[in-house]
């Protein structure tokens, strides 16, 4: 029986380990719909990247995350610049763009104590911006790929542990005259929309194999339980 107990306990330590690293912690910036003079969105025609500047972000949550979840974070001056990879290729609704370039989320204030201005950097792995010609002129996603890091302070202040990769996606709406493959420019900051900025923690491997001794644990207790 004490062994039996012994085994129980120490699981339950493995699991209470996993918290800081464990998947599915998710930081949610969101973009803003008002955006400032001079933000936009455009392509330059050939094999030229896609390129946003000046973006409005203007908070950031936590979803599922070990500390503080759904705590919701509001940024001063936060803002999204990236470009992507070049033009890779276009049909009748899309333009696709390689892997490479620069994704940034910065503000103007400390967001969480210690924490630097920029929030979140990375680099893409796949993007593309869809065309809609039902009806809707000029509308256009942003649909988006990347790897990065996150701000040690600001990945802490949610419960995950510094100096993890993350892996994120883009999604943003705006409005520019265009159709693939040519060119297009939002112009005017009327013309952007809303969108996201969501990435997810990548769980250490260590945590990943403390996490399958933890449950193979549980396994057993339930185990030894039955035939007890």
């Amino acid at each position: 029986m004490m062994r039996r107990g012994a085994l129980f306990v120490a699981t339950l330590i493995l699991l209470g380990g996993m918290g800081q690293a464990r998947a599915g912690s998710i930081l949610d910036f969101n973009l803003d719909a008002v955006h400032p003079a001079g933000a936009s969105i455009s392509y330059a025609g050939g094999a030229t990247p896609l390129v946003g500047t000046d973006l409005s972000v203007d908070s950031v949550v936590g979803k599922g995350t070990p500390l503080n979840a759904l705590s919701i974070l509001n940024l001063t001056g936060g803002r999204l610049d990236f470009q992507t990879g070049n033009l890779t290729g276009s049909d009748s609704g899309h333009w696709f763009f390689g892997p490479g370039g620069s994704i940034s989320i910065t503000t103007t204030a400390p967001i969480v104590a210690g924490a630097s201005n920029t929030l979140l950097s990375g680099t893409f792995t796949s993007a593309e911006v869809d065309y809609s010609n039902d009806g809707i002129p000029g509308y256009k996603v942003v649909i988006a790929a990347f790897v990065n890091s996150v701000d040690d302070n600001l990945a802490a202040y949610y419960g995950i542990a510094p100096g993890l990769p993350w892996a994120g996606n883009l999604n943003f709406s705006f409005f520019a005259a265009g159709i693939p493959p040519g060119a297009f420019n939002s112009f005017s900051s009327d013309n952007l929309g809303s969108g996201d900025v969501i990435t997810s923690a990548i769980p250490e491997p260590g945590s990943l194999l403390m996490g399958s001794i933890a449950v193979a644990g549980l396994a057993l207790f339930r185990f030894h339980r039955r035939g007890a």
